[in-house]
């Protein structure tokens, strides 16, 4: 009757062990599958960045390329000496 009742407690047990082996398992696969969708969205936001990144510089490159007014239009205003 002992070894019976022994029995079925180590049945038990290793099926509580089987079961909660195969739960983190699956949590396991369930958490790499999320992981993997952040990361593609995450290299899709890195990307999105990077191209306005290189808008934002062009842009700069231009204003910089690009004369600055001296507020004088027709260049007589350099031979005022009294200003």
């Amino acid at each position: 009757m002992i070894e019976s009742f022994i029995s079925i407690l180590i049945v038990c047990i290793i099926g509580a062990g089987a079961f909660f082996a195969a739960h983190y398992v699956l949590d396991l696969r369930n958490s790499r599958d999320t992981l993997a969708e952040e990361y593609k969205r995450a290299e899709g936001h890195i990307s999105e960045l990077e191209s306005r990144i290189e808008l934002l510089e062009a842009q700069i490159d231009i204003q910089r390329a690009t004369p600055t007014p001296t507020g004088d239009s027709n260049g007589w205003g350099s031979f005022e000496a009294r200003r």
